[in-house]
């Protein structure tokens, strides 16, 4: 499981960027530097979203199931996360992947594994 977390946390990465720079490009209703955005700019967005929203899921619910079982962490800091997870959606999820999981996720495979 921790390679599927993997792919879908770097998923998130892409279109964490996309996002951004479409920010920075292109907002309705406001003179920008580009009126109106090219079409392989809009097509590589739906794309790049599609292919993702598997990885989306994945990665929410992963995180989010293994910080209820497995995270020793305090029930604090467990709402926190989920604070996180819940106001970010994706990127919450990847933020706890690099920040915890990473950590966490070998520690626990040794202790199965004994």
């Amino acid at each position: 499981m921790r390679e599927v977390f993997s792919c879908s946390a770097w998923a998130v990465v892409p279109w964490g960027l996309y996002v951004v720079f479409a920010f920075l490009f292109w907002q309705p209703g406001v003179q920008h530097i580009w009126r109106n955005p090219p079409l392989a700019f809009v097509f590589f967005g739906i794309v790049l979203l599609v292919l993702s929203a598997i990885a989306f899921f994945v990665l929410i619910f992963g995180m989010a199931a293994f910080c209820i079982v497995f995270d020793p962490s305090s029930v604090g800091a467990k709402i926190l996360w989920f604070v996180l997870f819940f106001f970010t959606a994706p990127f919450g999820s990847a933020i706890y992947f690099f920040a915890s999981y990473r950590r966490l996720a070998p520690i626990r495979s040794e202790v199965i594994d004994a």
